[in-house]
């Protein structure tokens, strides 16, 4: 993630995901912090389907400020505790 030289971020999703999906105990949610500390939004986005949990997920979503998607998927779920954090998260970033 770090080599200035790939900037191609699908590529590098993709990579991570060929090379540590299969493997278990990968926790794929350290990753993602990492991808997002270094801003690489796509590496994060190609990732959060990839073995972490829903609420990790709606967590990185509202990092990246996508209150939408992170509202779908605490909806999707039926966790009521789930959509209420979000609605509570988003009415307070504003």
């Amino acid at each position: 993630l770090v080599n200035p030289s790939n900037t191609n971020e699908e590529a590098i999703a993709e990579t991570i995901k060929t090379r540590l999906s299969g493997i278990p105990g990968i926790p794929f949610i350290n990753i993602i912090e990492e991808a997002f500390k270094l801003k690489k939004f796509t590496v994060v986005r190609r990732l959060l389907d990839v073995k972490v949990s829903l609420s990790a997920q709606i967590d990185i979503l509202l990092k990246l400020n996508d209150k939408e998607e992170a509202l779908q998927k605490a909806l999707s779920c039926g966790d009521t505790d789930l959509a209420l954090f979000v609605l509570m998260r988003i009415k307070s970033s504003e």
